[in-house]
Formats: C-alpha cells, sequence, structure tokens
C-alpha cells in the first residue's frame, strides 16, 4: 500500500533562519523566539495538517564537517519550539547556549501511521549546518562618518554620528574612540548611531580615531573613521609690501585646513603681490614656490606671528608670512606650493 507522506524528503536550511545568530539565549531563558528558519515540508509535498507543534522534533549535534579551528562544542542544549508560520513554511525557536561554534540542527515531523501507530523515526525531515552564536560565513562591517571628518583646531565635535553596516550577522558591535570613551553597544541600533562624547582637539593635526568592533560571533571586523584637526592656510593678493600681523593674515581673501603647507592655488594680481601665510610648523624654502613654470619667486617677509585659530578657546600657533617677490599683473597665475 503506498504512503505518499512517508516520502523522506532531506534540504539544506535556507534562507535567514539558516543562521541563529542571537547569543542572548546563552542565560536559557526564551525571549519569544528570533531564531527562524526554513521548513520546506510544504514545498516538499507534504500535507501541511500533518505539520504542528505535536509532531516537530528539534535536535542539535556537532558538525562533522566542521572547519578546522572552530570550536569542538557550540554548548547548545534545551531547542524549544516557539511558534510555526502559518503558512506551514517557517519555525521559530530558542535554545540555551554556552558556547559558540558549528552545529548541526535537525528538525523532524513526527506522525502517527492508521493502523501501525506512532513512528519514533523522521517521516520528512531536514538538517543543515546552522552557526549558532552568529558566524561560519562571509562576515564585515562598515562604518561611515555623518561629519565632516577634517576640523579647525579648536573645534568641538559633539555626539558625532554614524552609519553602520554588516555584510552577514552581527552578534555583537561596539563603538568607541582612542581617546577613552566607550565602548557603547550599537548592536541593533538603527541608523545614525550617535556616539554620546564630546572630542576637541589643540594640537596641529591631532587625531582620534573611532572603531566599531562587530562580529557574527566567529570572524571580527573592525572598520575605522579618523577625525583630524587641523590649522587654516591663507592666501590672496594685497598690494602692500609689508602684512605682517594676524589681521592681515586673515584679511587674505583665501584660507584652507590643510595638514601641510602644500597647495596649488589661481590668483589674478593687478599690480600685486601674492601672499602665502602659515604655521612655523610647517617648515619651508624659497624653491618650495613656483609661479607659472617658474620655480622660486618667493620670500619670507615675517618668520613668526601669532595667529589663532577661529574656535573659541583656541590657542594661537606661530605663523610665517610668505610673499611674491615682485609686483605681478595676470590672469590666473598659476601658484604651486610644495609640501
Amino acid at each position: 500500500m503506498p504512503f505518499p507522506d512517508l516520502q523522506l524528503v532531506a534540504d539544506v536550511l535556507k534562507g535567514p533562519g539558516f543562521f541563529l545568530p542571537n547569543v542572548a539565549e546563552s542565560t536559557g531563558t526564551p525571549d519569544a523566539g528570533n531564531n527562524t528558519f526554513a521548513l520546506p515540508f510544504v514545498d516538499a509535498g507534504m500535507d501541511p495538517a500533518l505539520i504542528d507543534p505535536s509532531r516537530l522534533q528539534f535536535e542539535v549535534e556537532l558538525d562533522p564537517n566542521r572547519s578546522a579551528g572552530v570550536p569542538l562544542n557550540p554548548g547548545v542544549t534545551d531547542m524549544r519550539f516557539v511558534s510555526l508560520a502559518a503558512d506551514k513554511r517557517s519555525v521559530t525557536v530558542d535554545f540555551a547556549q554556552s558556547g559558540i561554534g558549528l552545529a548541526r540542527v535537525t528538525c523532524t515531523v513526527n506522525h502517527t501511521i492508521e493502523g501501525i501507530g506512532s513512528t519514533s523515526s523522521p517521516i520528512i525531515g531536514i538538517s543543515g549546518l546552522a552557526t549558532v552564536g552568529g558566524g561560519g560565513g562571509s562576515f564585515s562591517a562598515t562604518l561611515a562618518a555623518l561629519f565632516a571628518t577634517v576640523l579647525e583646531i579648536g573645534a568641538i565635535l559633539l555626539n558625532p554620528q554614524f552609519n553602520a553596516s554588516y555584510v552577514g550577522v552581527a552578534t555583537s558591535a561596539a563603538l568607541a574612540d582612542d581617546q577613552g570613551n566607550g565602548p557603547v553597544n550599537v548592536l541593533g541600533v538603527p541608523n545614525p548611531l550617535t556616539y554620546p562624547f564630546a572630542e576637541q582637539k589643540n594640537g596641529i593635526n591631532d587625531a582620534v580615531v573611532f572603531t566599531l568592533a562587530a562580529s557574527d560571533g566567529v570572524t571580527p571586523s573592525n572598520p575605522q573613521v579618523t577625525a583630524l584637526w587641523q590649522p587654516r592656510v591663507y592666501f590672496g593678493v594685497d598690494a602692500n609690501p609689508a602684512l605682517a600681523t594676524e589681521a592681515d593674515i586673515e584679511g587674505l581673501t583665501s584660507s584652507a585646513l590643510a595638514p601641510n603647507k602644500g597647495r596649488t592655488f589661481v590668483e589674478s594680481p593687478a599690480g600685486e603681490y601674492i601672499y602665502y601665510a602659515f604655521p612655523v610648523a610647517y617648515p619651508a624654502a624659497a624653491l618650495d614656490f613656483q609661479i607659472g613654470p617658474f620655480p622660486g619667486g618667493f620670500i619670507q617677509t615675517v618668520a613668526s606671528v601669532p595667529v589663532t585659530a577661529n574656535t573659541p578657546g583656541a590657542p594661537a600657533f606661530p605663523y610665517q608670512i610668505w610673499r611674491s617677490t615682485n609686483l605681478l599683473t595676470g590672469t590666473g597665475l598659476n601658484v604651486v606650493v610644495q609640501a
């Protein structure tokens, strides 16, 4: 007599449930279940009426084909049924966990055959490799700044925000800086992530490095974002041959934050000098300057004058002032300053 419902069908676990990522079950306390995986029984032709919680049986065993170096015992026990989807195509479970490792999760539908009685053998079963606690596949994290990562010396970076993204399922994610702040748990926190600290630097090219320490339980990923504090360089034209004060420097038409003195810019003087002012901390020589195709053509007019950054409470730094040797007239003169 044929028994179509007795056909054995095996399939690898598919979909989001292939990974059982929640390590909160390490306490063994049910959390209403957030570990869901596919049950392709219906797709395999089984009568959905035969699939109900009373007939589901779960087992966890070590994966015999685990990779070298993977923990031998995932410490998974007490696999608990939580819910069966209305379409009978997926199931949600809880489990207790004392470690991280590869395990094989098997779900079996036990069925009572009329005239024979209950069977302890699986009528239709599925099994597949699951990474309990996450991991085992390709995992990586990225961290993107939602703020300008170059700031003027003295500027305060308050509660910086980031976007975090993951390839794979993260089981841990924490944000910290290299200034002793954090870590801040950001696992499951929607973007944008707010880092609740203030960062502020007063030194030339000082930096703060933010690190997202993420993992899927096996593979770590630690993307970083670096914030830099830099001084301004000032440049422009003026007919006065003796600009010498902070006000003179800050009165030039252009400025930019810069990690060194290197810059290429264009000026159109009309009987004027081309000026360039920058911190003494950036060393310079006459041949570091070039106007058009000709190297040189600049002289230092002031060796040191204090200039304060445009931020409250910022310190003053000594600046040097250079200008073209001669008054110049021209349109679109290209000026190159070597770093």
